[in-house]
């Protein structure tokens, strides 16, 4: 049995990870692995490279096989099995990410952008007067109503569906009219359907709203289900099994009380929402994961190197259920096998930026600034950092003989301006000294994914890339890293640096700081554009978009968050051999492990021998005080 089965891992994932060489789990997946396979929710916070990936994927992993092998050997859902007799909302017609509970008499989305909808177990059809009711149990937006099997689940959007909306208004083949008044927290619906007379009206707290829609000739002997769509929305339902809100008017049943002659279940009994367009997977180098629709709660696992932050903990108590932490981490700190050093640049000391024929392209904030290099201004000297910080990541690759790396930049701009100029100077094919690629937000996501395998299989030495678009990329034996610009954020730091000392490999980061203000681009909200093709360089203080960053004070709160002095190396940024425990080889295990066993061997030695000395009286004088009083 490995490590990982005693842990309750499937033998055929015990034995796989074993064949790569994992032959014992790292204390978050020793922690965490067994919480998850019990069904609870987890999160876990522990450093960059200590295997919150492997925590997380394994058991999600036995989940998935352990699944397939029930739905295999026919094991239904009992959950399912229990209500399907009864009129509830479907757990396979349904939005992918469009929850609902057990009972099926509540669904709730927490999706911000797009809709996503629900039918009904049951629906009615040829004679006779029915009415549920929905109530808005949590604040969002919301529609309810009727819909055929034919309809899209985003009620109201297509012929088939015919829906009335929290914010007044009515809502079939996406024609939205006025309808009644708008309906929010707490309020009652109540949904109408007449099928004698061939209608569907409404009803909020009881006040009838009139009629809505006259249903087509071509619906009449069509069944018509209880329907629902939400965005960051929740709702509950009463399809008549207990005491409604509001009586309907006479005439009016139940839908549960309908005729069995009039019942139509539905004939979905699978993975629903056939009928909603598949989300695009927008972000190749991420985990997208789907709701199923099993009618099981949903189970959260929540993973980062920075996890202790307010906004998460708010998260965790909203969405997530009596979830246990695993906490490894406390506070930020660099890995042991991380070497992280400091390149100061300073224009006004090296003034090589004077006579530089070739450079890297620049991001354009100073391209109206009067520009003069024999009287350096704040704006000039910016400039010049700009120009420098390419030349130094050029200097740094080759001084360190660099064949694989990942370049973080500060905006796409950068990053685009910095791939041109390596591939100018030698980029190209894997042979090449600077053969490199891009990933970030503008860039398409098959180029994105297409970069990403070329730099994750060596066809090219370098990745440059975003802090957003490097989120979660784990490329095992990475040696180096460099940072062209601090982050603001000093989360941001842990995680760059973090791309590489993973898996016991040692890793050499570094980072360029200019020792002077620069210049930068800075869109938000108040940018038309959000940056694209923006030319307004004023500051933000005067409605522009761009900010002086001040590298010596990020550098200064990045390590008093670490609780560090990061060493500073020269312009030459040669790293000292014996600064870091002897020469090692990056990308490699160290190599003086054993030496540093036996020294530490050797320290500990008099220590054991005292304390052998001390368990031998103590065990005499038991002995003495024991034995002796009963010979006497």
């Amino acid at each position: 049995m490995t490590a990982f089965e005693e842990m309750g891992v499937i033998p055929a994932v015990g034995k796989a990870v074993e064949e790569m060489d994992w032959m014992l789990p790292t204390d978050v997946q020793a922690e965490a692995i067994p919480l998850i396979l019990g069904g609870g929710d987890v999160l876990m916070a522990a450093e960059t490279g200590s295997g919150k990936t492997g925590a997380f994927c394994l058991p999600v992993l036995q989940i998935v096989v352990e699944t397939l092998q029930d739905i295999k050997q026919g094991k239904g859902s009992k959950i399912v099995a229990q209500t399907s007799p009864h009129w509830t909302l479907s757990f396979f017609d349904r939005g992918s990410a469009l929850a609902v509970t057990p009972d099926g008499l509540r669904c709730q989305s927490r999706e911000q952008k797009e809709w996503h909808g629900a039918r009904a177990t049951k629906g009615v059809h040829g004679s006779g007067k029915y009415y549920y009711e929905a109530i808005v149990t949590d604040e969002g937006l919301c529609r309810v109503g009727w819909s055929t099997a034919l309809a899209n689940l985003d009620l109201g959007t297509d012929r088939f569906g015919f829906g009335f909306g929290g914010t007044g208004k009515k809502s079939n083949n996406k024609q939205f009219d006025n309808y009644g008044e708008s309906f929010g927290m707490h309020d009652v619906i109540g949904c109408y359907l007449d099928l004698d007379r061939s209608e569907i009206k409404f009803s909020k707290n009881g006040t009838d709203l009139g009629k809505a829609f006259s249903i087509p000739q071509n619906l009449k002997d069509v069944a018509f289900f209880p329907a629902v769509v939400l965005k960051n929305a929740e709702m509950s339902f009463n399809f008549g099994a207990q005491p409604f809100k509001h009586d309907p008017p006479s005439g009016y049943m139940a839908v549960c009380q309908a005729l069995k002659e009039n019942v139509k279940s539905s004939d979905v009994t699978g993975v629903g929402g056939s009928s909603e367009k598949k989300i695009v997977n927008n972000a190749p180098q991420a985990i997208i994961i789907e709701i199923t629709s099993d009618g099981r709660r949903l189970q959260m696992i929540v993973c980062s190197a920075t996890l202790h932050d307010f906004d998460v903990k708010k998260m965790a108590e909203r969405l997530m259920h009596f979830p246990t932490w695993v906490d490894l981490k406390g506070e930020d700190a660099v890995p042991e096998t991380v070497h992280h050093v400091v390149v100061m640049i300073d224009p006004q000391k090296d003034k090589s930026w004077t006579s530089l024929r070739k450079h890297v392209r620049t991001d354009g904030v100073h391209a109206s600034d009067n520009l003069r290099p024999n009287n350096p201004s704040a704006e000039m000297l910016s400039e010049a950092v700009k120009m420098l910080k390419g030349e130094y990541c050029v200097r740094a690759i080759n001084e360190h003989k660099m064949d694989r790396a990942i370049i973080f930049c500060r905006t796409k701009l950068d990053c685009d301006n910095l791939e041109h100029y390596l591939n100018q100077i030698g980029g190209g094919s894997r042979s090449s000294t600077y053969s490199c690629v891009c990933l970030h937000g503008d860039r398409k996501p098959p180029e994105r994914k297409a970069n990403l395998e070329k730099f994750k299989n060596q066809e090219v030495r370098f990745l440059i890339c975003t802090d957003v678009a490097a989120r979660g990329i784990d490329i095992s034996g990475l040696p180096f890293m460099i940072n062209i610009t601090l982050p603001d954020e000093k989360s941001n730091y842990v995680h760059r640096i973090g791309r590489v000392g993973r898996a016991e490999r040692m890793g050499l980061a570094i980072s360029l700081v200019a020792a002077v203000p620069e210049k930068v681009w800075y869109h938000g909200e108040w940018c038309p554009t959000r940056g694209r093709s923006c030319h307004n360089t004023r500051l933000t203080t005067e409605n522009g978009c761009c900010i002086w960053y001040d590298e010596p004070r990020y550098l200064a709160e990045i390590e008093d968050h670490l609780n560090i002095t990061i060493q500073q190396v020269g312009p030459d940024i040669k790293v000292p051999v014996d600064s870091f425990d002897g020469k090692v080889v990056y990308g490699q295990k160290k190599l003086n492990t054993g030496s540093s066993y036996q020294n530490h061997v050797a320290q500990m030695a008099p220590t054991v021998e005292e304390l052998a000395k001390l368990e031998s009286k103590a065990q005499l004088l038991f002995l003495k005080r024991h034995y002796g009083n009963r010979n006497r």
